[in-house]
């Protein structure tokens, strides 16, 4: 972030799409694919460079990603959310998409079981919800009407409505937000299609 100039890191030259750090930043996934391909590997490899890893063969269009800090990364699919590890292995289906439903940004919060995500039904990603749902339980709370692309960072949400950033206080131990959203960044770009939601920002944890 100190730099001027952007470099490439070797090993991803692919077609990659969807990108995003590990906790640790030294290393990203990515998707090895254009948007619109059916299926395409979701590999890993180090920032400093290098041979990419697959983590997991044939994944069909990403609707968002994060990495966890318990070494799991979760993405979503048309099917639902789905948790891998990753260093490699099969991909398990964690949270259903109910019927109708689109799920796109999954987000492990601190506590290690609650999954911080959009949700929409109506083919546009400004009528979403925010919610956050428990891996243990199942059990889903609607947190913001109106928005996707949500990032936790340092007692608040961080999302996107339109083309703007807004961010609100959030309670991570009650599951609640207080007060009232204000707007943070004004000109974000988002894709076209309502596919995904399509959030192009990113957080740090600071």
């Amino acid at each position: 972030m100190d730099e001027l100039e952007a470099r490439v890191i070797s090993g991803t030259e692919d077609n990659l799409v969807d990108p995003f750090f590990s906790p640790d930043g030294q290393s990203i996934a990515y998707w090895a694919g254009r948007g619109g391909q059916n299926s395409a590997p979701l590999k890993r490899t180090p920032i400093s460079g290098g041979a990419a890893v697959v983590i997991a063969d044939d994944v069909s269009n990403p609707q968002g990603a994060s990495w966890g800090a318990d070494g799991t990364i979760l993405y979503g699919q048309t099917e639902g959310i789905f948790r891998v590890p990753a260093t490699g292995g099969k991909p398990e289906l964690v949270i259903p998409a109910k019927e109708g439903e689109q799920l796109d940004s999954p987000e492990r919060l601190p506590d290690g079981d609650s999954v911080l995500f959009s949700a929409m039904t109506t083919g546009n990603w400004d009528d979403a919800q925010i919610v956050v749902q428990s891996l243990s339980t199942g059990q889903r709370t609607v947190l913001v009407k109106g928005g996707s692309g949500a990032h936790y960072v340092d007692g608040r949400l961080v999302y996107l409505l339109g083309g703007g950033l807004f961010g609100i206080a959030f309670d991570p131990k009650s599951l609640t937000v207080a007060g009232s959203a204000v707007p943070l960044v004004q000109g974000v770009m988002r894709s076209v299609g309502n596919y995904t939601d399509g959030a192009n920002y990113g957080v740090s944890d600071d």
